[in-house]
């Protein structure tokens, strides 16, 4: 359920395994889930676009490292559900991923999103802070974002670790 490329390299990664999971699925004998190491090389672009797809028995749900590279551009038209379920993680942390958070992003992951040591900015709507249903974790530290928290962060249950060190450029104490 795992492919490491890590530490090789690589300047970009095999597009079939972004836009046809369900159908590489049988070739690794994957179930349902499959986790894609491949930090620590040189791909560039943009996010590769991470689909929760439906396969033969339920949701492909996909996991995905691909920190310290050098990808760029909005995170928004990489990630996208076609399924029910969220995705598994998200590590895109040390990268040059600009523009602000997409409204749903945290409704679209049940794990993990690390996206600290980017160059997001610009406000963070309301919308960004709801849907913390299923995500464990989130890391955002050294990024330009602006805003203040709702005063329920306290109440996310799921959230055990929220990372926000070196962020907010403003935005004043948390409202509701």
């Amino acid at each position: 359920n795992r492919v490491d490329l890590s530490h090789n390299l690589l300047t970009a990664l095999p597009d079939v395994w972004w836009h046809n999971m369900p159908t590489v699925k049988p070739f690794f004998h994957f179930n349902n889930f499959m986790e894609v190491i491949a930090h620590h090389n040189n791909i560039s672009g943009s996010l590769p676009p991470l689909v929760s797809t439906p396969g033969a028995n339920g949701t492909f749900r996909l996991a995905a490292d691909l920190s310290f590279n050098q990808l760029s551009g909005s995170i928004s038209a990489s990630v996208r559900m076609a399924g029910t379920s969220p995705l598994g993680y998200l590590v895109a942390s040390h990268n040059n991923l600009s523009g602000r958070l997409p409204p749903n992003l945290m409704h679209w992951f049940s794990g993990a999103v690390d996206l600290s040591h980017n160059m997001l900015s610009g406000p963070c709507c309301p919308e960004v802070w709801y849907h913390w249903e299923a995500l464990h974790g989130l890391y955002l530290e050294h990024n330009m974002l602006q805003g203040p928290l709702p005063r329920n962060y306290s109440n996310w249950s799921s959230l055990v670790v929220l990372d926000l060190a070196r962020l907010l450029a403003g935005g004043g104490a948390p409202v509701d």
